[in-house]
């Protein structure tokens, strides 16, 4: 019988790998393409906003949300640059309707004034009151539906709208100012005649 001594064994020892680190996939996927969408002005954006957000579900998420981070900053470059047009379309649209409700109430307004003078005309004794002028101007209306207001003036007289504000007395107010005519009179004391429509018989011309 044969025996072994013990030194002449053998121990063998197997050495495995060390456990590799958890990779993400979709993370750095999603930050590549994140780079890459910034370098094309966010078209590749979107996919790497997918790729980077389906990579923030898994460990590690350090690629995932730097990917994220970049892609939403490329599509919000793309929003921005899509958007654009129509908020300058829409900026052209409103322009035009104000211009337009001026115009109205501009017409609005010189049609009060042509009417306040002419009823001054129909009483050349005096001018217009405020009772009188506001009597007027109610029946008129701007573009927004607000009355107009007679102002009162040592120079004659104004017309006036609230403008797109609503609100009298600001900057946006439309106003037009309207002239009384002249009231000039001949003769003494209380014996006034009014010369504006006067005319002279024709044998006191010679």
């Amino acid at each position: 019988m044969t025996q072994t001594s013990p030194s002449s064994e053998r121990e063998v020892i197997y050495i495995l790998d060390p456990p590799k680190p958890p990779t993400n996939g979709f993370g750095v996927a999603g930050f590549t393409v994140g780079i890459l969408g910034l370098f094309t002005f966010g078209l590749l954006s979107p996919i790497g906003l997918i790729l980077s957000f389906i990579g923030l579900f898994k460990k590690p998420r350090g690629f995932a949300a730097a990917g994220f981070a970049m892609s939403l900053v490329g599509v919000g470059f793309i929003g921005t640059v899509t958007a654009l047009p129509f908020v300058a379309h829409r900026h052209h649209q409103m322009a035009r309707a104000d211009e337009a409700n001026q115009q109205v109430t501009r017409n609005a307004i010189r049609n009060a004034v042509t009417e306040i003078e002419h009823s001054q005309q129909t009483v050349p004794s005096k001018n217009i009151d405020g009772f009188q002028g506001n009597a007027v101007t109610v029946q008129y209306r701007d573009a927004w539906g607000n009355e107009l207001r007679f102002d009162e003036r040592n120079d004659g007289f104004a017309v006036r709208s609230a403008g797109p504000d609503q609100n009298f007395d600001t900057a946006d107010d439309l106003l037009e100012i309207g002239q009384y005519r002249p009231i000039t009179t001949v003769g003494r004391g209380n014996d006034k005649i009014d010369r504006s429509n006067f005319t002279w018989p024709s044998s006191e011309r010679s």
